[in-house]
């Protein structure tokens, strides 16, 4: 491999695909900004989700989540409903964390 010189090679993107990946981004950035002050300034007091968590975990599944106050006040996975040991990951998938 002397004097074979591959850094960068292929890694270099044309000007015009950077960009427009930075367009998406920020674009996408400025939804989720829009939607968060939407949400934060309708005053919801209370919601309940179904979040499916997709992961290679013994967590993976279906969680039914309750919201009141900025405060769980219910969770439930499989089938077992607000069990101790479950609920510091229960807390991450609220929409308000």
């Amino acid at each position: 491999m002397a004097g074979c010189n591959t850094a960068n090679k292929d890694s270099r993107k044309p000007e015009g695909e950077a960009k427009a990946k930075n367009s998406i981004e920020q674009s996408g950035s400025m939804e989720y900004d829009e939607a968060y002050k939407k949400w934060s300034d309708s005053g919801i007091t209370a919601y309940s989700m179904k979040v499916r968590y997709n992961a290679f975990s013994p967590l993976k599944g279906i969680w039914k989540i309750k919201v009141a106050n900025e405060r769980l006040v219910n969770w439930e996975f499989r089938n077992h409903v607000n069990e101790e040991r479950w609920k510091t990951f229960a807390e991450q998938l609220r929409s308000d964390y």
